[in-house]
């Protein structure tokens, strides 16, 4: 990130809490100013803030966001939130009633949104990038003005000229990328992006306007992290800064960088040479001593990092070979394990958003590092349930000890914030309690999570027999979401249970109703087979259309077939034997 410094009168007065300059005879905001600073060195810029992209990313992705899925309708029953499939009578009506009221889905700024339509944005990337993008951002603009669209307050705040600016200089995966980012997480990533678009004919890069006392926020510098990482140039720019104030922020800059001194003696390897060539031909290259006694040795940026893993593979396994960090001596080994994450984000060009992913899930990692693979939702270590009070109790030794070998052991990786750990750990409560902390489950000794729900409890699968604290092992966070899937479970397992009492009754086809056969084959609604089964209809099939028509047909013929099939006991055993066929591929995925 580049840096600038320009010098303007301050008014005496602000608005609304805004700095104002004296510029020209006039007094402009600081964004006003700084736009002023670059039209005198011959470039337009536009005020852009978040507000531009938000067009963009609407007039590019407006059927994706606004498509019939899963989650764009939400209903609440009983106080539990529902999401109305696509083909349920009233989601057309709703629907329409949603996007009209509110201009945009119900998930809109939920983490599910990107997850319900994942394959429609990936569709309509690989779209766009075989696309002439201006053209299409032209037609969209003149097929949706107007409409109604949260994320667009003011249709008149930028033309369709400006809007076209960006994807006529910048690469059109430039631009994918931005918007892929915020469509990731909308809540997160939809605020933060740079105040200034600063162009010519033939170049465009961004700019971040910071008067005297303002600071770049979290979100602004993951973002300017990833602009880079994607080429685009961005510069801070600062109003009336002192030479003080400009130091602190280069210090900052350098107490990022983590040095690393590698040096090494005599040795019988056949590379001896070629490391010291090598060792020789580094800017801070040292040398001591005389003979076989000689050291030779230089000083290594971890962010250089290949430059680094040469010296290290050059010397590899030399007992002369020696790393110090901070004046202290550690392994080859040891560094390498900690700089392989780092080392793997510089090559594929990442920005921070890497770190900030789970090292084997993806999700986002609660410590903006993905070496540290603690689970903050889920305990079973680091403490114990008191059977007198039904507490989680944190062994708070445990986990200051752990804490604090994470702030030893990362602490090479120029990119860790031991902070961020600190903030963590600090948000861990004394103890934690289901009953109390409504967000909260059991885990049981065999894994099943109980939540109480209006002094009942239950397990995500149904089940209502609670086998008693005693049988809990931790504790662990679930999502509002979840608990009403789970809560609508319950209530089809009633359902199954009447029809069970009267099979004669069949009951009316419902979305997601019990599985009538492999019950009657196996016995009861909640054992594990079964529940492999239901899984496998409300993850898979119910996720495509043919898997939906399987569905509706299954559950208008299954009834009067699975009472057949429990008085019939040949049946009942034939039709066992292919469904646990069936169980098992699907346990073996």
């Amino acid at each position: 990130m580049e840096l600038i410094n320009i010098k303007f009168d301050r008014t005496e007065e602000e608005q609304n809490g805004k700095a104002k300059y004296k510029v020209d005879g006039r007094e402009l905001f600081a964004e006003e100013t700084v736009m002023y600073h670059y039209k005198q060195n011959g470039y337009n810029a536009i005020w852009s803030e978040n507000n531009y992209w938000w067009c963009l990313l609407g007039l590019l992705f407006w059927d994706v966001i606004f498509a019939k899925v899963r989650g764009a309708v939400q209903i609440s029953r009983g106080g539990i939130d529902e999401e109305l499939y696509v083909d349920s009578p009233k989601f057309n009506e709703l629907f329409q009633w949603t996007i009209s009221t509110n201009g945009m889905p119900a998930d809109y700024f939920t983490v599910d949104f990107y997850k319900n339509r994942e394959a429609m944005i990936n569709n309509r990337i690989k779209e766009l990038s075989n696309s002439n993008v201006e053209s299409v951002l032209r037609q969209s603009y003149q097929k949706h003005h107007g409409q109604n669209f949260r994320m667009i307050e003011n249709w008149n705040r930028f033309s369709i000229e400006e809007l076209c600016i960006v994807p006529r200089i910048l690469p059109g995966e430039a631009v994918i990328k931005i918007l892929d980012r915020i469509l990731r997480n909308i809540s997160e990533n939809r605020s933060g992006l740079p105040d200034l678009l600063v162009y010519n004919d033939s170049i465009l890069f961004m700019s971040e306007v910071k008067s005297e006392k303002d600071k770049l926020s979290e979100g602004q510098k993951n973002w300017i992290d990833f602009l880079e990482s994607t080429g685009i140039r961005v510069e801070l720019c600062l109003i009336n800064h002192t030479e003080r104030q400009i130091a602190n922020l280069k210090k900052k800059e350098q107490e990022s960088k983590k040095l690393v001194t590698v040096s090494f003696g005599n040795s019988t390897s056949k590379k001896r040479d070629e490391a010291i060539e090598f060792v020789k031909n580094q800017p801070t290259y040292f040398t001591s001593g005389e003979g076989k006694e000689q050291i030779h040795g230089a000083i290594f940026d971890v962010n250089d990092i290949e430059t680094l893993y040469t010296m290290l593979d050059l010397t590899s396994g030399w007992k002369s070979q020696r790393i110090e960090i901070d004046g202290k001596e550690v392994k080859s080994t040891e560094l390498r394990s900690v700089l392989w994450c780092f080392r793997e984000k510089n090559k594929q060009g990442a920005s921070l958003d890497y770190c900030k992913q789970g090292r084997y899930d993806g999700d986002k990692n609660n410590f903006s590092c993905r070496m540290v693979s603690l689970d903050i939702d889920r305990w079973t270590e680091y403490g114990y349930i008191s059977t007198d009070s039904g507490d989680w109790i944190f062994d708070k030794k445990e986990l200051e000890e752990y804490k604090d070998s994470i702030l030893q052991n990362i602490s090479y990786c120029p990119l860790f914030d031991p902070k961020k750990v600190e903030k963590v750990f600090e948000k861990i409560p004394e103890r934690i309690n289901p009953i109390r902390d409504k967000d909260w489950a059991y885990i049981s000794s065999e894994h099943n999570e109980w939540f109480n729900h209006n002094g009942k409890w239950y397990t995500t699968w149904g089940n209502t027999n609670f086998p008693g604290i005693a049988a809990m092992i931790g504790v662990c966070k679930m999502s509002r979401k979840e608990i009403n899937e789970a809560i609508r479970d319950i209530k089809e397992e009633q359902k199954m249970d009447r029809y069970l009492s009267n099979s004669r009754v069949v009951p009316k086809p419902q979305k997601k109703s019990g599985c009538f056969i492999a019950t009657a084959v196996y016995g009861g609604y909640d054992l594990p087979e079964v529940m492999t089964l239901r899984k496998f209809r409300d993850k898979t099939l119910n996720k495509n259309p043919l898997g939906r028509l399987f569905i509706r047909i299954y559950y208008r013929l299954s009834p009067p077939l699975a009472d057949y099939i429990k008085n019939k006991e040949k049946l009942r055993k034939g039709a066992k034997s292919i469904l646990d066929v069936i169980v098992k591929r699907l346990n073996d995925r």
